[in-house]
Parts: structure tokens; C-alpha cells; sequence
């Protein structure tokens, strides 16, 4: 762990030290997003989604991702999908990263586009590293 500002070691001192966070495998979140970004891409806002993911990893899952209730949205490495409750997967994109940017993403984002912007970002913020 590289050097912590005075506030990131009293944090970190109060969530148990940085061998506790060390050793983490999981996080679990709830969150709300809303902002600018959504309303440009046509996107629904977060309404207390929940956020499962991997610390050492780039796998995460939000659900739900979109206007389906049940729907989530998962990455794996750069690859993406959406699966219902029941875990049949309803939809799929490989490589998602590729199609970033451009094309039509300027202007508005599918579920998909949406399921691997918003893991990535998650994971990325969470863990505090970079894939």
C-alpha cells in the first residue's frame, strides 16, 4: 500500500487496520447514483442498487442495472452480461471494452454498455485499483 494521507489512516485505522483490508476478498455495497451522465445516455439513475464484487479481481455484479428489476449486470475482466434472477443469461458482449468509445455510445448507452461502464467504475472506486 503505497503512502496514505493522515485522513486515509485514520479510516483505515477505524474499518480495522490495513491488514484487514489486505485480506478482504468481497465487497458488498448499496448505492445511489444519479447525475448528468445517465440523463446524456438515456440511462435510468441507481436507486439503492446493490454491488457485489472481488477485491483482487475485475469481476462485479449491480443489481439491478436498467429499468428490469431483476436484471444485473456483470463483468468479468472486459467481458459483460446480463442474467435474470433465476442466472439464465438474457444477454451478452465479449470484449466490451472495444466499443468504447464512439459510434452511437456518444450519444446514448444500451444495458449492456451500461452494466460494463458502471462495474467498471464500481470496481475501479471501491478497490482503488485499475484494470
Amino acid at each position: 500500500m503505497g503512502k496514505l494521507s493522515k485522513t486515509a489512516q485514520r479510516a483505515l485505522s477505524a474499518y480495522g487496520g490495513a491488514t484487514i483490508w489486505q485480506k478482504a476478498q468481497r465487497i458488498e455495497a448499496i448505492a445511489d447514483v444519479s447525475g448528468l451522465a445517465f440523463r446524456l445516455k438515456f440511462r435510468p439513475l441507481f436507486r439503492s442498487v446493490r454491488i457485489e464484487l472481488k477485491v483482487h479481481e475485475p469481476v462485479s455484479k449491480i443489481t439491478p442495472i436498467g429499468s428490469q428489476p431483476g436484471l444485473s449486470g456483470i463483468l468479468q475482466g472486459h467481458d459483460v452480461w446480463l442474467e435474470d434472477a433465476t442466472g439464465i443469461i438474457a444477454d451478452s458482449r465479449p470484449a466490451a471494452r472495444k466499443y468504447f468509445p464512439g459510434g452511437r455510445r456518444l450519444f446514448y448507452w444500451d444495458e449492456l454498455d451500461m452494466a460494463y461502464f458502471a462495474n467498471y467504475a464500481f470496481w475501479n472506486y471501491l478497490t482503488c485499483r485499475r484494470y
